[in-house]
């Protein structure tokens, strides 16, 4: 009986027999032969995942063959692009470990995803749950994870930690904006940035084509970047660039306006993705005319489009119209933001609703994991803010459990079309986007 040596040197040596002689010459050099068996291995152990956890760990993206060479570049749903070809031993135990580490922690629900730009999906748009990340098929293929970590209004000394301990709790999404202005502790919470997919914003101080350019490099400075996952232009009205984040006139009430064209910024910002410095694009608190033209003028196409949303304030027809676009929509304030400057006094509380509060007992979850629940099913990415431990770990832990179709159905009815954040000091900028119904 042939030893395990022989076995293997006899297979080769089939193999080869088959081949042309260029072409064994070719197979012959020691990294196109790993690159071979990496490609086989990794593809034999997606498939076996997918068989038994229907779970989607990696995937080959590409092989690129000439005379000469052969490029693998190999992907997995997180991290960045062109990694490096390491020994097969390695790629089984990183996925070994993937799989382990994301299904214990977050990833216990990935029933499905959504493709944003597959039109063999559109018949899979359906407000169900799609699993805990979504495609983003823009500029690369990769996918933003269906929950993050909000940042806005979190203090200095305490969003640090608020990030380290989302990172070990299984978050791989953070949101943050320049406005904010705690991005360098939010870098700071950062101890990997493999695996995390990165959220920011350009804020409405830096909209001309060359600030624009100059946000990227101050958002990368601060969170301690190469390049951010997704780059959003905040708001589609501009503020005077006079270094400020909120220059104000003279009266002390309303903001100094400029008069740049937020095609301008969008502008700079693909000349950022040229550069690398940004994997994909989108918008935040834009309305669906806005939207069209930014489509119709640019030549990268939005990926992403972030606005309030909630069961008090659902959007619907934005929503449809994003969907109808393979636009990917996250919901700000999904839990109608109890605590922020800009409820008034006698709001309603969405997380002490009766309906929210009856299904938080009937599936033994808080109040505010129904409503993010809610979200997901919808086909939503939601970011909600918190820095206590307890709500954090809380509010991930939504993958458990799925609300019923008559369940979802009685969240609809509390929408009362309530915008929170309605910022309607800016209703006379002429680029102000609620004033148009969606």
């Amino acid at each position: 009986m042939n030893s395990g040596k022989e076995t293997k040197k006899e297979n080769r040596t089939k193999c080869f027999d088959c081949l042309s002689r260029d072409r064994a010459i070719l197979l012959r050099n020691h990294w196109l032969f790993c690159a071979l068996v990496i490609l086989t291995e990794a593809q034999m152990l997606k498939e076996k995942m997918e068989r038994k956890q229907n779970l989607l760990m990696a995937s080959i993206q590409s092989v690129e063959e000439d005379e000469t060479s052969v490029n693998v570049t190999f992907f997995n749903f997180s991290t960045p692009a062109n990694s490096s070809m390491v020994p097969l031993y390695l790629i089984a135990d990183h996925l070994s470990k993937y799989h382990k580490g994301y299904k214990e922690n977050v990833f216990k629900d990935r029933s499905s995803v959504k493709d944003v730009e597959s039109e063999d999906n559109k018949d899979s748009r359906k407000r169900e749950n799609r699993g805990t990340s979504v495609n983003l098929n823009i500029t690369g293929r990769y996918h933003i994870p269906s929950i993050g970590l909000g940042t806005w209004l979190a203090q200095p000394g305490q969003v640090g930690n608020a990030v380290r301990v989302a990172l070990s709790n299984g978050y791989r999404h953070i949101d943050c904006a320049h406005v904010y202005r705690n991005q360098v502790e939010v870098g700071e919470g950062l101890a990997e940035r493999a695996d995390v997919f990165i959220t920011s914003k350009i804020w409405n101080t830096f909209h001309s084509y060359e600030m624009s350019k100059k946000a990227v490099d101050i958002i990368l400075n601060e969170l301690r970047l190469d390049y951010l996952d997704l780059c959003l232009i905040h708001w589609p009205q501009g503020y005077e660039e006079s270094g400020e984040f909120f220059p104000k006139r003279p009266d002390g009430e309303k903001f100094k306006y400029s008069n740049v064209d937020y095609l301008d910024t969008w502008r700079a910002l693909e000349e950022c993705v040229k550069m690398g410095k940004v994997r994909s694009l989108g918008l935040s608190n834009f309305n669906h005319k806005q939207i069209l033209r930014v489509i119709s003028n640019g030549t990268i196409k939005p990926a992403v489009l972030q606005v309030e949303l909630h069961p008090y304030f659902q959007q619907r027809k934005l929503h449809d119209f994003c969907e109808e676009h393979g636009i990917v929509v996250t919901a700000y304030s999904p839990l109608a933001n109890p605590s922020t400057p800009f409820r008034k006094e006698g709001d309603a509380v969405l997380l002490n609703d009766p309906i929210i509060l009856k299904l938080a007992e009937v599936h033994h979850k808080s109040a505010a994991q129904i409503a993010l629940r809610w979200g997901v099913q919808r086909g939503l990415v939601v970011i909600p803010k918190s820095v206590t431990e307890k709500r954090i770990v809380e509010n991930i832990n939504i993958f458990d459990f799925e609300l019923k179709s008559e369940e979802m159905a009685l969240i609809d009815t509390l929408d009362k079309n309530w915008r929170i954040l309605d910022l309607a000091r800016d209703s006379d900028h002429p680029f102000f986007p609620f004033n148009e119904k969606y």
